[in-house]
């Protein structure tokens, strides 16, 4: 019983048909401090990152933000607040039809995640496409294609890299959110790349593991759970949930002498890296263990009867406490750590891991259970500033891309709470200056090179009419040195009467003063290798090109430098913002605590 008494402080959400819930769970028993009706039957819900929104995917096509309280943030597509919603739970309709409607432009959404930041929501549903919408400006951002047939999952990574979305034909698709571009195709074994026949191994969720931001946990109709490694698009494990026992639903199929269970939800454990919770079709709720070999059971290492077909699973922050959904209205609570495979061999009840059972919606089951996140306020400021003051992607930037739109806990989805503008404008210049003149020491040094080389070559003092033909300028043109050699547009021919020798090059006339004359006080022979001094102009010219490409690279360099030193001053001020929120956060909780303690009273 000691062990028992857990100090529950994340809500948990439930919904049911059109009605939206909202609880605040303690060691004995759950009490239920928000309710709200849609107007249309809610397929999936999520909390945002910072639990400051209640995103509900309704069968109008449209995603439906609400706060904690109840109240409507405002949707997605853009409606009028009051445009088939009023907050009272008592309009949902109990007669199990679709409350609203949708169309070709808005199917129904049955999968829906939000990014790390807040700004970005992933929907998906009845069509084969994943819906980015930009909830800063209310509008969307983008469509991602790749799937054959319904989508019934969709999922963030960690990092914001990819986006997963999963249906009915097996197939785990990989989406790059920037480029709206698929980038990545895994396969479950057995079913071709084209997708498997409707519903043979439908993917009814994802859930990326906290611990290792690759893997990617999938929940099958097959009565499997599978582990993907997205870093390298390949199936790592296949966690089996056993065959069904006592209670076989409509959606079991049969294998060998026995009825496998579909998996309606699979969730990493957020203590343990290696356990997933896993619920199944048949009424039971089983721990897997992605670590152990496999085996009948050496992958299970607990297992429990709710009672009802279970439709959704949820784990507390701490990883504790495991809250199901069930098919008859009720939300069992369960705590993690009496629970273990040698108590319930057989989905035996295993009633003393059970905290309590709530009848959360009477009549109905329940579609689906979210608890809010642990939320990190280091992680939840730095994704909010990058991705406020990052450009839209696949857009321009705009003047108000760079300010920091955030979320704190209760507050305004669509508003900006604080401004921040970055100044992208450098402080001083005088670091352009230096790369120029870095350049133009590297076009000298090049210079002297190639006189050093073409000395090599000549004699009688024809080594300098070489090098200042050769001699590169800020233009790139050689310089020819007048009474030298002169390199000029002609026929080719030689005149006559003249004296000095003239040398036929293609489209050039090339003369060269003759024995005994002088140019500037040199005496230059007659037989001059024109050729080689074409060589040395083209290794001239070489040069030039590399030192172009160094200062090139030296300026690139200098620009990512001051990048560097803006981000770190942005990220300076989203520190100081972050502890401003953290400081709004308390007084917030402190103000909640002091109305239930009023309501109480």
């Amino acid at each position: 019983a000691a062990d028992a008494q857990l100090t529950m402080s994340e809500l948990l959400a439930t919904v049911s048909g059109a009605e939206v819930k909202v609880w605040r769970p303690d060691a004995q028993h759950a009490d239920n401090i928000a309710a709200a009706a849609v107007r249309c039957d809610v397929h999936c819900i999520q909390w945002s990152p910072t639990n400051g929104a209640l995103a509900c995917g309704g069968s109008d096509g449209r995603a439906h933000l609400l706060k904690p309280s109840g109240e409507l943030l405002g949707r997605i597509p853009d409606a009028a607040p009051d445009d088939g919603y009023d907050g009272r739970p008592g309009d949902a309709h109990t007669d199990g039809r679709e409350t609203g409607s949708s169309n070709a432009s808005h199917p129904p959404i049955r999968a829906l995640a939000f990014s790390k930041g807040s700004r970005y929501l992933a929907t998906a549903g009845a069509s084969t496409e994943v819906t980015i919408w930009d909830l800063k400006r209310k509008q969307k951002l983008k469509t991602l294609s790749g799937h054959a047939d319904a989508i019934a999952a969709v999922q963030y990574s960690p990092g914001d890299t990819h986006v997963a979305s999963a249906g009915r034909e097996g197939v785990v698709v990989l989406h790059s959110p920037v480029s709206g571009l698929v980038v990545g195709t895994m396969v479950t074994p057995g079913v071709s790349p084209t997708g498997a026949p409707h519903g043979t191994v439908a993917v009814s969720s994802l859930h990326y593991s906290p611990h290792r931001r690759q893997l990617l946990a999938s929940a099958s109709s097959d009565g499997a759970v599978r582990v993907w490694d997205t870093g390298v698009r390949r199936l790592t494990t296949t966690l089996s949930t056993g065959f069904s026992s006592g209670m076989v639903g409509q959606n079991s199929q049969m294998v060998g002498q026995g009825s496998v269970s579909p998996v309606t939800d699979a969730r990493f454990s957020p203590r343990d890296a290696h356990v997933i919770a896993a619920a199944r079709g048949d009424g039971s709720l089983v721990l897997l263990d992605t670590s152990a070999p496999a085996g009948n059971h050496g992958q299970t290492v607990g297992r429990i009867a709710i009672g009802a077909p279970c439709t959704s699973v949820a784990w507390r922050g701490d990883g504790l406490v495991v809250a199901v959904g069930a098919s008859d209205g009720r939300v069992v609570w369960i705590d993690r750590r009496m629970l273990s495979s040698n108590q319930n061999q057989g989905g035996s009840s295993g009633g003393s891991a059970v905290l309590y059972t709530t009848v959360a919606h009477v009549g109905r089951p329940v579609t689906s259970v979210r608890w809010q996140h642990a939320v990190d306020m280091n992680s939840v400021a730095s994704s909010t500033a990058a991705e406020a003051s990052t450009p839209t992607p696949m857009r321009g930037s705009r003047a108000d891309d760079n300010a920091l739109a955030t979320t704190p806990v209760g507050g305004a989805l669509f508003g900006v709470e604080n401004g921040y503008a970055m100044d992208t404008t450098p402080a001083t210049m005088p670091s352009k200056e230096a790369s120029l003149r870095r350049a133009a020491e590297l076009e000298e040094a090049s210079r002297k090179r190639v006189e050093r080389l073409l000395s090599q070559r000549g004699a009688s003092g024809t080594p300098d009419a070489f090098a200042a033909a050769a001699r590169p300028t800020r233009s790139g043109i050689a310089a020819p040195a007048s009474g030298k050699l002169s390199l000029t547009p002609g026929s080719g021919t030689r005149p006559s009467g003249t004296g000095g020798d003239t040398i036929n090059v293609p489209g050039y006339t090339s003369t060269v003063p003759g024995p005994g004359t002088t140019g500037l006080g040199t005496t230059v022979p007659g037989n001059m290798d024109v050729p080689g001094t074409l060589a040395a102009i083209a290794e001239a010219i070489t040069e030039t090109r590399r030192a172009t490409t160094s200062a090139v690279r030296d300026v690139h360099v200098e620009l990512l430098r001051q990048m560097h030193e803006l981000g770190e001053a942005q990220r300076l001020a989203f520190s100081e913002i972050k502890h401003a929120q953290a400081d709004l956060a308390k007084e917030v909780a402190a103000l909640r605590r002091a109305q239930l303690e009023f309501v109480r009273r």
